[in-house]
């Protein structure tokens, strides 16, 4: 199916954010935590900045030594998925998007102090993006302007036009911090 995704400029702006917890079962987040990030796990992480500086999308808050986590790619536009996605489609299923731009999860190490990694949108097609929260922690999402917070809950779904700047942050009373960020397009969420 071909799915027409309207520019940018012809949707209006909603400033809602939707938040659903029990989006996902405790069972499937503990799974997949488990799977991502035990001990033992050989899954594939890939260093890099949790904030990649653009002056159009970001609003840097963080320095070159707190600007890092741990990220894995399960998909990417245009239709390339890889050999770990089986482990997300349950969220992708339910969520059920017209068109998908990307999911991959990071992983954000326990720092002492919570660290704002910078404000940003993370994806510049029409569309929206949700946040899958894998472990309960201390670390947040923030949105701009009004510095909204969203807890890290287990199972919860933030779900926001991408065009809303937001920061993760890092959490002191866990060893990390781990998220599923979803990108899409749902023509009935416009």
């Amino acid at each position: 199916m071909n799915v027409v995704i309207p520019p940018q400029e012809s949707v209006p702006f909603n400033p809602e954010i939707i938040v659903q917890d029990n989006f996902m079962p405790d069972e499937f987040c503990d799974n997949l935590a488990y799977i991502l990030a035990n001990p033992d796990s050989t899954f594939p992480w890939f260093f890099g900045e949790a904030n990649y500086p653009d002056s159009t999308q970001t609003e840097e808050l963080t320095d070159a030594l707190t600007n890092w986590q741990f990220s894995h790619v399960f998909y990417s536009h245009p239709s390339h998925n890889y050999d770990t996605f089986h482990l997300v489609k349950p969220v992708i299923d339910k969520i059920n998007p017209d068109a998908l731009f990307r999911v991959k999860a990071n992983i954000n190490p326990n720092t002492l102090h919570q660290i704002v990694h910078g404000y940003h949108v993370d994806e510049t097609n029409t569309g929206t993006t949700s946040i899958l929260y894998l472990n309960d922690n201390n670390g947040m999402t923030i949105f701009k302007p009004d510095y909204y917070q969203v807890e890290s809950k287990k199972g919860r779904l933030v779900t926001f036009d991408n065009r809303i700047l937001h920061s993760g942050t890092t959490t002191t009373d866990t060893r990390f911090r781990l998220v599923l960020n979803i990108n899409y397009y749902k023509h009935s969420l416009l």
